[in-house]
């Protein structure tokens, strides 16, 4: 996922452990052998503008904050009918740890389903993906908001 060749590990990056305080969302996501490796490699950022460090320990994967390091999602991986299927996955609820300032399960179950398809090289552009997704969630809601105002 890194492109490096090597796999992340915990020292690859700084990284704080996952924190009790967690919440499960509801990402369905199943991938073939050739896709899971590439995710199993984890993801060491390659820049400042590179946001995420990822590490594979059987069976998760985490997810952290590359600047503050601070863990994020984890994705718990299982093995079945010739696929890996996303049996759990858990974002961070600690108060103190928030990366985004208001929670919004939606979007980070966007965010998490966009970046785990684009390490697993089904997206080739993550960043545009996610900007064009939420773009189109924005225009929605301001039809929605039209729409409702105008029949009042």
């Amino acid at each position: 996922m890194g492109g490096s060749g090597l796999a992340a590990t915990r020292d690859s990056w700084k990284s704080h452990p996952f924190p009790e305080s967690q919440e499960p969302i509801p990402l369905v996501r199943e991938y073939t052998g050739e896709e899971f490796a590439r995710l199993r490699e984890g993801h060491i950022p390659t820049g400042m503008e590179d946001h995420w460090f990822a590490v594979f320990e059987e069976p998760w994967l985490y997810l952290h904050r590359s600047w503050s390091g601070v863990a994020v999602y984890r994705v718990r991986f299982e093995f079945a009918n010739d696929r890996w299927i996303i049996v759990e996955s858990l974002i961070n609820r600690d108060p103190q740890q928030q990366w985004r300032s208001v929670p919004d399960s939606d979007s980070e179950v966007t965010v998490l389903g966009i970046r785990l398809d684009a390490w697993a090289g089904r997206i080739a552009d993550a960043k545009a993906a996610q900007a064009a997704l939420f773009e189109r969630r924005k225009v929605a809601l301001k039809r929605r908001k039209r729409g409702a105002n105008d029949g009042s």
